[in-house]
């Protein structure tokens, strides 16, 4: 079977064994399998950055950089750096959201049958590829009046659904949104029927608009003034919650957020 994977820096496709099904598992003949691009592409530019990239990496992550040395006065340095080559040149498999129909399953599931349809979630299985082998506890039945293209956004709808409990929105609630990507705009959209007043963040213009169009009640741009805005439009009281669904390579997401967060009464 076909497979997509990251080697090196690049996107390949290679012709692989199939899954074998475990006994928990479900052996699906993929229809759809979604891009998630945020975190494909830092997949691909993790697996391009090579010895030197992965030293940098090291340098800002103790707890990497722990290993690192221990590595290298337990193995040599020579090995060490053998060991990130062939790490960094490995495939690497990408995907986690697919949808398609079982063509088998293990001998302890009982509410799965052969011919159903249904949509995966969990990166190392629900791959890029013809057929994925799932557990069963990542898998569910598509409704009847579902799909597969839809079906096949399943983990990226769960993922942004599990901000909105975490953060146990309530009904009315001011929620502050940082990050438009895919899974903040679904969010939005998410904390918008549920009764929330959702508040729209991101770098991009285009990405701020289109939650706009979506619902956000209120949307502008990344900035110095953000947390300013935020108070602005809330009368002076802050966000009830607010959600992060951006990638940064610094902390001041998490900085705002803070500070832009309605003090507990």
């Amino acid at each position: 079977m076909k497979q997509i994977f990251t080697k090196s820096g690049n996107i390949v496709t290679e012709e692989v064994p199939a899954p074998v099904c475990g006994d928990n598992e479900v052996l699906v003949c993929n229809s759809n399998s979604l891009i998630s691009a945020g975190t494909e592409t830092m997949s691909l530019q993790g697996s391009g950055k090579g010895v030197v990239g992965l030293a940098s990496m090291a340098l800002k992550n103790p707890e990497l950089a722990h290993k690192a040395i221990e590595m290298v006065k337990r193995d040599g340095i020579g090995k060490t750096i053998d060991l990130i080559k062939g790490q960094t040149g490995n495939l690497a498999p990408l995907g986690y959201s697919s949808s398609g129909v079982v063509m088998e399953v293990g001998k302890t599931i009982r509410d799965i049958a052969v011919g159903d349809k249904v949509a995966c979630a969990g990166a190392g299985y629900a791959n890029h590829a013809e057929l994925v082998s799932v557990p069963r506890n990542l898998v569910c039945k598509i409704p009847e009046n579902v799909d597969f293209d839809e079906a096949a956004f399943t983990t990226i709808g769960a993922i942004a659904m599990q901000g909105v409990r975490r953060a146990e929105v309530q009904f009315g609630d001011t929620v502050a949104v940082i990050g438009l990507g895919l899974l903040g705009q679904i969010a939005s959209q998410i904390l918008n029927a549920a009764g929330a007043h959702v508040i729209g963040i991101d770098i991009m213009k285009e990405r701020v608009e289109l939650a706009g169009e979506l619902g956000a009640d209120i949307c502008f741009t990344a900035g110095e003034e953000a947390v300013d805005n935020v108070f602005k439009y809330t009368n002076g009281i802050g966000a009830d919650s607010v959600l992060i669904y951006a990638a940064a390579k610094s902390s001041e997401p998490v900085k705002q957020a803070m500070a832009m967060a309605r003090k507990k009464r």
